[in-house]
């Protein structure tokens, strides 16, 4: 766009509606170039879905439970609303879909008998010891790029969005094309719509060669790596591992056991219980 229809402020507005973790932002014009500098808050909360919005501005939450995601071990269990079953820490162990917090609360009468009952939902933090299987394979055998000594150039100049090309290459489906782009400038922040360089084309073909058992180790390590870094990004501590990697003929693979401590309650909808009431019957007569 030209020069005179940028507006700076519009774009800082922009910014600050559309992300709520910008808490400084600038736009200025540098020559031809628009530069954007921001800043961001690095202790923000976590951005609520507008799921999660309706549900927290609600003051009379759905009824629901709290289940095991999981079978582990409890190892803690901090309940803030809801009824706690008989779970203990530290020994009792659960399987999935086992009942932690209950969000039906026994209203109960003078002699004990339940006479009704209230519903509320059940929030609480309960962590246990679980365990997972890891298994990741791959193949001892990976294609290699082989160039081939045909190359294609072409050169190409472009003023704005129309291009001119000395001829145009077409690439095969065994090829790379590689483009080199230089844009003018006059002096150091005035840079022109005007564009030239080149474009190779280099034709390649596959050979299959097998890994080393270095590299195959090297593999699977930095993808059993990864798959630890993301457990613990989602706050789920590791721990032990006791995971080996075996080599066969065609493949490898790494597999074994991850001894974890990780959150396992889930919501569910709580059951409603409809009570019978057996009124006496007064509709017969008495002298009293």
């Amino acid at each position: 766009m030209q020069k005179k229809n940028v507006d700076c402020q519009g774009i800082v507005k922009a910014l600050r509606k559309e992300y709520n973790d910008i808490v400084w932002v600038s736009a200025s014009l540098d020559g031809s170039r628009l530069k954007i500098q921001i800043k961001e808050n690095e202790d923000a909360f976590p951005i609520i879905s507008s799921t999660q919005a309706d549900k927290s501005n609600k003051t009379d939450p759905l009824p629901a439970d709290l289940v095991a995601s999981t079978d582990g071990i409890i190892t803690k269990l901090i309940t803030r609303t809801g009824i706690p079953p008989q779970v203990h820490i530290g020994g009792d162990s659960v399987t999935k879909g086992t009942l932690l917090v209950s969000g039906r609360i026994d209203i109960l009468d003078d002699s004990g008998e339940i006479t009704g009952y209230q519903y509320t939902h059940a929030d609480a933090d309960i962590f246990a010891d679980t365990q997972i299987s890891y298994l990741d394979t791959i193949s001892c055998y990976h294609n290699k790029k082989v160039y081939t000594k045909e190359t294609k150039k072409s050169g190409f100049i472009q003023i704005g969005s129309v291009r001119l090309e000395t001829w145009k290459p077409k690439p095969s489906d065994r090829s790379e094309k590689l483009c080199i782009e230089h844009q003018l400038k006059l002096g150091e922040n005035f840079s022109l719509p005007v564009f030239y360089g080149h474009e190779t084309i280099k034709k390649y073909s596959f050979k299959k060669i097998k890994y080393t058992k270095k590299e195959i180790q090297t593999i699977l390590s930095s993808r059993f790596r990864y798959f630890c870094k993301d457990l613990e990004e989602k706050g789920i501590q590791i721990n032990e591992k006791n995971v080996k990697i075996y080599i066969s003929a065609e493949k490898a693979t790494a597999s074994g056991t991850l001894y974890l401590n990780q959150q396992i309650e889930e919501e569910t909808e709580t059951e409603r219980i409809t009570l019978e009431r057996n009124e006496p019957d007064e509709s017969v007569g008495t002298d009293h």
